[in-house]
């Protein structure tokens, strides 16, 4: 009797042991291309996956009205939210139907940006706004230049 009460309590400690491991938790992950919460997305600031030879871009996009920390995304206890390109509406651009970017990671994939917000949005060679970057003022848009596909974090003036 003695050693089947010892089993059972070992068997739980080992089952609450291994709830505690990351990654085993009921943590889910979620992809998102839309982090702007303006109406319709109008003041947005976009970043997009590719342009095309005349420096247009596809319509492939990442739209957001806030500062993102980290291209990758963001996490915390109860999941993990994940940014990534996608075609629709919340794109600045209408593009052709490309669809080369759908799915993949916004961080080091983007090739050119437009600001639909109000305030300024900086992209940033590394996470945490740090390292080379490169300004975009409200209204403005164009090529990442040196950030193309070296994008990781972008910050919005308060």
């Amino acid at each position: 009797m003695k050693t089947r009460h010892l089993g059972v309590l070992s068997g739980l400690a080992a089952l609450a042991a291994t709830a505690l491991l990351p990654g085993t938790a009921s943590a889910s992950t979620v992809y998102s291309s839309d982090e702007c919460s303006s109406s319709n997305n109008r003041y947005c600031f976009i970043l997009e996956y590719t342009v095309f030879s005349d420096g247009w871009p596809t319509g492939v996009c990442f739209a957001t009205n806030k500062s993102e920390y980290s291209h990758t995304g963001r996490g915390n206890q109860f999941g993990n939210v994940r940014y990534v390109f996608r075609r629709g509406a919340h794109c600045g651009s209408v593009g052709s139907g490309d669809t080369r970017g759908v799915g993949e990671s916004i961080r080091n994939n983007a090739a050119w940006a437009e600001n639909k917000d109000t305030r300024t949005h900086t992209v940033y060679y590394s996470p945490g706004y740090d390292g080379r970057y490169k300004v975009y003022g409200p209204g403005s848009h164009g090529l990442l230049g040196a950030l193309r596909n070296d994008n990781a974090s972008s910050k919005r003036s308060s």
